[in-house]
């Protein structure tokens, strides 16, 4: 295995699976928060449908709004029904079991190049890792997104340092911490999750924004404002696409949908 061929290699000990186990813990987090804010509103969304006037239902709290709207724009469920809800947080909750399931030997290390193949070179330089439906249980990972090169690292190398002249002083010289390192922990976690929905549902996860990218279409967006997808016009798209099942989760870990903007508690550091 070498990690500049298809087959990649498992990440190194140390500082490397350091921070990709990190990153992993942070996809359980994000899971189990989108699985039980979403069991959080089922009891409104099933008054609201067995109420024949709706002005009759209880008060609602500002995080349920806000996980209900996130569900509207994100899953096109602007009047979703108590089953939708279920359903959907089972499916977090299958995801969540198979991030569980992960561990150092389901991981890949592959270069950048390699990672961009997958696509066809159409997503240059924003590849963080793939699933191949041949080898549903390995998760491919972009080095470049999650090499975390530390001191004691087996593969550190000195950072590139800047020419200087004689007697020049150098200037901006980075030492040691996260050398390569081009992404936060919680990019990283909501990477994990993305690729762990590939290898839950294979395939049939790729959607209609993965479909669009290997055409050359721009990626999505990470945070437009709305947090809906533009390609994404039904429940039936959004409910088998990786981009939106991630999206969701993330930003219910960050806490964008309790109304307060706080972080979920063990969010981590960047």
């Amino acid at each position: 295995m070498a990690r500049n061929d298809k087959d990649g290699e498992l990440p190194s000990l140390g500082g490397e699976w350091q921070s990709i186990e990190g990153a992993l813990k942070v996809s359980r987090e994000m899971a189990r928060s989108a699985e039980q804010s979403l069991r959080s509103v089922r009891p409104v969304v099933t008054q609201a449908y067995l109420l024949s006037d709706p002005r009759l239902a209880g008060p609602v709290t500002a995080r349920q709004s806000e996980i209900l709207r996130l569900v509207a724009a994100l899953f096109r469920l602007t009047k979703p029904v108590p089953q939708d809800i279920m359903d959907l947080a089972d499916l977090y909750q299958n995801l969540l079991r198979r991030l569980n399931g992960l561990n150092r030997s389901s991981f890949r290390m592959v270069t950048a190049e390699i990672a961009e193949k997958e696509l066809g070179g159409s997503n240059k330089g924003e590849t963080w890792g793939f699933v191949r439906p041949e080898t549903p249980d390995l998760i491919f990972l972009n080095e470049t997104k999650f090499s975390f090169i530390g001191k004691n690292d087996a593969r550190a190398v000195p950072p590139p340092q800047p020419k200087v002249k004689k007697g020049q002083r150098r200037r901006g010289v980075v030492t040691g911490g996260e050398v390569g390192m081009l992404s936060s922990i919680t990019e990283r976690g909501a990477a994990i999750l993305h690729e762990g929905v590939h290898s839950l549902f294979g395939g049939g996860a790729a959607g209609t924004i993965h479909r669009g990218i290997q055409h050359g279409d721009e990626p999505p967006d990470d945070n437009d404002g709305t947090a809906a997808f533009p390609q994404i016009k039904t429940y039936g798209q959004a409910v088998m696409d990786a981009y939106v099942i991630a999206r969701f989760a993330r930003l219910i870990y960050e806490g964008q949908a309790s109304g307060e903007g706080q972080k979920a508690a063990g969010a981590g550091g960047r």
